[in-house]
């Protein structure tokens, strides 16, 4: 299967490179989901801030 064949999943793409990164779970997840509320939390050694756009 070529590449125009492949149907392409930013999420589970996503997933992987998070995987790849050591990026927490519950981080990716707030970045997938649409119209999340902004907020920050930490994880371990991470803060993870999450913010709406303007548009």
């Amino acid at each position: 299967m070529d590449g125009s064949q492949r149907q392409s999943h930013p999420e589970g793409e996503l997933v992987q490179l998070a995987e790849q990164l050591g990026l927490h779970r519950l981080a990716v997840e707030d970045a997938v989901q649409a119209r999340q509320r902004s907020k920050r939390e930490r994880f371990g050694d991470v803060l993870a801030v999450a913010l709406q756009t303007l548009w």
